[in-house]
């Protein structure tokens, strides 16, 4: 069998809940697919998940490498999209960079401008860089939705990294391979 769980949608307000529900599989069949009736409404919210749970018939639990599988119902209702943050992200030189937008109204895509050589941002609102020079950058970030879209700035105060600076600022050690060594140790029998 198999039911439905909350997690971030609710039963009787998002889906339809499902109980024990009977389910099968052959042999040799190594996928199903099980169908939950939405609840269509008009409010603009973000996307919400419930689980989908097997079991046997008996109650017992299955023994399966995953017995959960996880539902998203997909908002359809949009509004224009609002970016929260971050108003501001610090870095060094020469080390990744990663910071996720915060943004409302579940924003369907992200885009950057202004932004310097490197800099990505994906579908999901993550900006990944490796920022090669100390400054100031200030970059917009815009989310859309079918709704519309809206745009925030975003500065990156990216700083020196000690370790960048020690590697470059000093000769460092010097390793040679070949010649004679500069000493020596002679060993017999007698004497260690």
């Amino acid at each position: 069998t198999y039911s439905t769980e909350d997690d971030l949608a609710a039963a009787g307000s998002d889906y339809v809940g499902v109980t024990d529900a009977p389910f099968s599989f052959e042999a040799g069949e190594t996928g199903k697919t099980v169908s939950v009736t939405i609840i269509g409404d008009t409010d603009p919210e973000e996307n919400e998940t419930f689980k989908v749970v097997l079991s046997l018939a008996d109650g017992g639990p299955v023994s399966l490498a995953k017995r959960e599988g996880v539902g998203t119902i997909c908002n359809d209702d949009f509004l224009v999209p609002v970016i929260v943050g971050p108003g501001s992200v610090e870095g060094l030189v020469a080390e990744e960079l990663e910071t996720a937008v915060d943004s409302r109204n579940t924003p369907t895509s992200f885009s950057l401008s202004g932004a310097p050589r490197g800099m990505r941002i994906d579908e999901t609102g993550l900006i990944r860089w490796v920022p090669a020079a100390v400054g100031s950058y200030s970059v917009e970030v815009t989310a859309r939705n079918p709704a519309g879209s809206a745009s925030a700035p975003v500065t990156f105060e990216v700083g020196p990294n000690p370790l960048v600076e020690a590697l470059e600022g000093s000769p460092g050690i010097i390793l040679r391979t070949g010649g004679t060594a500069p000493w020596g140790h002679d060993a017999s029998a007698d004497s260690v």
